[in-house]
């Protein structure tokens, strides 16, 4: 065999597995979506542990549903907080954009993403409010995944991430691991009981720790 036909063989199978690999790496990130890019994986049972909510929050809000009238904020503390059992007569359908260390300054990011995002107001604002929540402000990250967010390239870009498929990767095996112990992609932002991706018994009252802001009167809890 010449020089010339073993340099073309081995540059066709470099292509091929390229494209297998590439093929393997864009599927499980695709099925998995860690950063809740694409609707049609929303009901997929796959176990979710939360790396940067900031991101998964606000790209959940912005590919997958932004149909919610209010908003919750607030730090992990306000995570576990269960809307659904929130009085939708009064307060509409409630999003939990609660993240992890959210900061006050935070706040007004939080509130322009919903507003951009939904076309509306927010009907009512909720506010977990502790110690917790005077610590490090990180607002341009949810500045840069709501422009993340708007641009028409980055789910598909995403999908081709090493990064992204490594932890796409981990929530597959913690799927495998913990079937019944978690919970998954649509009750994660549905806002069921949650501690880093492990279940765990809310000791929080829905009361407590929250402040309403509304444009009516209210008690304040």
């Amino acid at each position: 065999m010449s020089k010339f036909s073993c340099g073309l063989k081995m540059y066709k199978n470099f292509i091929k597995y390229f494209l297998i690999i590439s093929f393997i790496i864009i599927s499980i990130n695709y099925i998995v979506d860690p950063l809740f890019t694409f609707k049609s994986t929303q009901n997929i049972n796959i176990k979710q542990k939360d790396f940067n909510e900031r991101i998964q929050k606000t790209n959940f809000l912005y590919y997958i549903n932004s149909d919610f009238d209010s908003l919750l904020l607030g730090n992990s503390r306000s995570t576990y907080i269960n809307t659904q059992k929130i009085d939708k007569n009064k307060m509409g359908k409630v999003f939990n954009y609660a993240v992890n260390a959210m900061s006050v300054e935070e706040y007004d990011s939080v509130i322009q993403n919903f507003i951009q995002i939904t076309g509306k107001q927010p009907k009512v604002i909720l506010i977990g409010v502790d110690p917790f929540n005077f610590g490090e402000n990180k607002s341009e990250d949810l500045k840069i995944s709501l422009k993340n967010s708007s641009d028409f390239s980055y789910p598909f870009r995403s999908l081709f991430s090493l990064d992204l498929f490594e932890i796409s990767l981990k929530n597959l095996i913690t799927t495998y691991k913990f079937e019944n112990d978690i919970y998954d992609r649509k009750q994660r932002f549905y806002d069921k009981n949650l501690l880093k991706g492990i279940q765990k018994v809310n000791k929080i009252s829905n009361e407590r720790y929250i402040v309403v802001s509304k444009n009516s009167d209210m008690k304040i809890t």
